[in-house]
């Protein structure tokens, strides 16, 4: 069993590193070459905003309890 939880702690983290650096990946495809991020309208504005919102918590929750099972499990 303590294996099952080595490959969780390993998937949790992996998985939180990788959506986090695909919201950073995310963003860095929206700027310019004034390094200013530009959006087609409002709406596209919020979406996207919102969803790299949410990566970013579930990246860093994920992430988190990754380590936390790596750490005492």
């Amino acid at each position: 069993m303590h294996l099952d939880a080595d490959a969780y702690g390993v998937l949790l983290t992996v998985t939180g590193l990788g959506l986090s650096f695909w919201r950073l990946k995310r963003k860095f495809d929206r700027t310019n070459s004034a390094g200013v991020e530009s959006f087609s309208g409002f709406g596209q504005k919020m979406v996207a905003t919102t969803l790299d919102g949410m990566l970013q918590w579930v990246g860093l929750a994920s992430l988190f309890l990754g380590l936390l099972i790596l750490a005492f499990v």
